[in-house]
């Protein structure tokens, strides 16, 4: 027995007759003698259903006509007399023959008669269809890329209802769809282009992205049945071109601690490779120093209050970095040095780091090279106990250090830390 959403028996199951335009002749020539008009509608989701019936007559519900047309969803009704309005109803049956109640009722006018109507029916212009398109993402200059198109069609989704609906076709054939595409951005994805052939429900869109290039563009795809109204739908998915991992900022040389005297000039630089232009924002503790906007921070006449830790934020178009901070230490007198400078003192400031590397030595000499900031002095300290310095050399990096008197020592050590 066929069964209605709510499980009633046929007798309480009525289809819902819907029509959605004006039924299409199947010939217009010259001889008018015999119309015919090509009626469609979406198949009933009752799985006991075997069939369909479509009934018509000249008067409202007083139909003198019936056609059996099987399991199909189409049918052409040929036969109709010239300028005569056709009332039309449909019904669905079952294997063992029980039929449903008729659907609501719809009109047709065949050509040669004007009908006085308050409220037309429009024409169908059904709207087209294209499948939702997933966003992508690629790599700076990567190769042409395919996406996949789904779910074209010339007459709009099928219609969401549980009975069959008798619906007009709003042509005689099946339209010319064109499918177009078009860029947001042609400087990242230039020249999109589609591969379709009509009707087919499926296609491929394939693009580029531009040399060098990369950032996002918005892909607007159109798909056209040509109708007068309702022609259109569109999808837009997002290509995103990801920078190369060299694009990125990076610090290829660190900045380097040193010192100074107050009122003398100094100089602090940092190289850093990445996509040109980079720019460059120093800072003096965590905070950005006006105007310092280049490779090479130079201070000049510098006071005591400029010392501290210094670093750089090098940027791009693509992105950020931050050096490793320095430390600049700024000596307000020679006091201060000769403290330095005292036996058993320890350098006033964070120093920068000197290399000791040693060198064989005979007849009782021991040597070693300093090697720290190209020109900056060093002072060599050396103890027998790790507590006790003595200064036994001061030079400019790079030099060579020798101890010409170690045989009077059982041990002896050795260190190295800049003058300003």
């Amino acid at each position: 027995m066929l069964r209605d959403a709510n499980g009633s028996g046929i007798g309480n199951f009525a289809l819902r007759l819907i029509l959605l335009g004006c039924l299409i002749l199947g010939f217009q020539q010259t001889m008018l003698a015999s119309q015919s008009v090509v009626l469609a509608w979406n198949a009933s989701a009752d799985p006991e259903v075997t069939g369909y019936k479509i009934y018509y007559g000249t008067s409202s519900h007083d139909y003198t006509n019936v056609v059996d047309v099987g399991n199909v969803t189409n049918a052409t009704i040929s036969g109709l007399a010239d300028a005569t309005t056709y009332y039309f109803a449909a019904t669905t049956y079952d294997g063992v023959g029980d039929e449903s109640a008729f659907s609501n009722e719809a009109t047709f006018t065949t050509p040669g008669k004007t009908v006085s109507n308050s409220n037309p029916i429009l024409p169908l212009t059904p709207t087209p269809t294209l499948d939702p398109i997933a966003d992508v993402s690629v790599n700076k200059n990567t190769g042409a890329q395919t996406v996949n198109l789904s779910g074209i069609t010339f007459s709009g989704n099928p219609l969401n209802i549980i009975t069959p609906n008798i619906i007009a076709l709003a042509s005689k054939s099946a339209p010319v769809v064109k499918v177009t595409v078009a860029t947001s951005n042609p400087s990242v994805i230039s020249k999109p282009t589609v591969n379709y052939t009509n009707p087919k429900n499926t296609g491929t869109l394939t693009f580029k992205p531009v040399a060098n290039a990369f950032g996002t563009a918005t892909i607007t795809v159109t798909v056209n049945n040509g109708e007068k109204t309702n022609n259109t739908v569109t999808k837009t998915f997002t290509v995103t071109v990801l920078p190369s991992p060299t694009d990125y900022p990076r610090i290829s040389k660190q900045i380097v601690s040193t010192s100074v005297l107050t009122g003398k000039t100094v100089s602090l630089s940092v190289a850093a490779t990445g996509l040109a232009p980079l720019k460059y924002q120093w800072q003096l503790n965590g905070v950005n120093i006006p105007s310092a906007t280049s490779a090479t921070l130079t201070l000049k006449n510098v006071k005591t209050t400029q010392a501290g830790n210094y670093s750089v934020t090098v940027s791009n178009k693509v992105g950020s970095t931050n050096s490793a901070p320095a430390f600049l230490s700024v000596y307000s007198a020679t006091t201060d040095l000769k403290a330095q400078l005292t036996d058993n003192s320890a350098p006033a400031a964070p120093a920068i780091a000197a290399v000791l590397t040693s060198i064989t030595k005979t007849s009782g000499q021991f040597g070693f090279q300093v090697v720290g900031s190209e020109g900056s002095y060093y002072v060599v300290q050396a103890s027998v106990d790790l507590k006790n310095w003595v200064s036994v050399e001061t030079n400019a990096s790079p030099f060579l250090y020798t101890d010409t008197n170690v045989n009077g020592f059982a041990q002896r050590f050795y260190r190295a830390y800049p003058l300003p």
